[in-house]
């Protein structure tokens, strides 16, 4: 990202000055961009919000005031200025950020965030060992992917076919934030405590489901807290959310726990499909349990229920 200087635009009869940034990106032209200081500031100021760690050392963003007309001493120090700030941030983490990669037209495999999965091929295909690797979450033209990072190289799964859909169901779960996408590391994405016992309140109150959460912030939930909304729930059936829990053997424990404490029917443990795939491969899995019923959360737009239900029966098939 190179800011090459600055020219006069005009707009409804008025004149404002622009600044003309050339993007490059391998494989790619090179593009040329052109953004008023208030636009350039309003980003700025995004990024703070965002990214406040990786924004500690960053040079000094011009001052407002220091804005001056085309041509002058103020304008060129300006454009040096930009340039300074621009070099240092586009080689920072957050520059494959959605936020990031939308201001500058280069949206296309924006990280959304990162998390860690199974490799599909490894476990799933080849029903080889469970092991989890890092993985990032990305948004590719119109659909997003997960790319997992494993010993056999790179391999990418679609998640979906419509990022815009995607992303809109994600924003809610992103603290803090209205339409960016932080870098999440390592706990992938997080609801906020708020939201979850707002969740919890209105699923014992009026429904004939109550939601206990075992894993929140990347760590598991304490056995007190667990069992204390467990027992609020009475006979309801349970609805145990695993998120992004990797320890299989402790999520098991985890659900015993419940299981030997309360009196429910019905316990459904919720998690992706690849960890309830590991869930299931355990000798003591607690899903040998006949109160116990495994559970994939899907989004579907209408018109994609056979895409769903295809992915279903495969979910089932490894379960099984």
């Amino acid at each position: 990202i190179n800011v090459w200087g600055s020219k006069t635009a005009t707009h409804e009869g008025s004149s404002h000055t622009v600044y003309e940034i050339e993007v490059r990106v391998p494989g790619q032209p090179a593009r040329m961009i052109s953004y008023r200081y208030s636009v350039l500031l309003a980003f700025h100021q995004k990024l703070l919000a965002a990214f406040p760690d990786q924004m500690a050392g960053c040079p000094e963003f011009p001052k407002k005031s220091a804005f001056g007309g085309l041509g002058s001493s103020i304008t060129t120090e300006r454009v040096r200025q930009l340039t300074r700030y621009f070099a240092y941030t586009c080689v920072l983490p957050m520059a494959d950020s959605l936020l990031f990669r939308e201001f500058f037209g280069i949206a296309d495999g924006a990280v959304l965030y990162r998390t860690v999965a199974l490799c599909p091929v490894c476990a799933v295909r080849e029903r080889g060992e469970v092991r989890w690797h890092t993985a990032t979450v990305l948004q590719k033209g119109k659909n997003v992917c997960l790319a997992v990072a494993c010993a056999h190289g790179p391999v990418d799964t679609v998640l979906s076919t419509d990022a815009a859909y995607y992303t809109a169901m994600l924003r809610p779960h992103l603290p803090g934030l209205q339409h960016e996408f932080p870098l999440l590391w390592p706990v992938g994405l997080t609801i906020r405590q708020d939201q979850m016992q707002a969740v919890r309140a209105q699923s014992v109150a009026n429904s004939t489901f109550a939601i206990v959460s075992l894993f929140e912030q990347g760590q598991f939930v304490d056995d007190v807290t667990v069992l204390t909304a467990a027992r609020q729930a009475g006979r309801k059936a349970l609805v145990l959310l695993g998120g992004l829990a990797t320890d299989m053997a402790e999520l098991t424990r985890k659900i015993r726990v419940v299981e030997k404490a309360t009196e429910n029917p019905r316990i459904i443990i919720e998690l992706t499909h690849e960890r309830l795939a590991a869930l299931a491969a355990l000798d003591d899995s607690a899903l040998l349990s006949n109160r116990v019923f495994p559970a994939v959360k899907y989004f579907v737009r209408r018109g994609e229920e056979l895409q769903c239900h295809h992915d279903l029966v495969g979910t089932i098939s490894e379960l099984a």
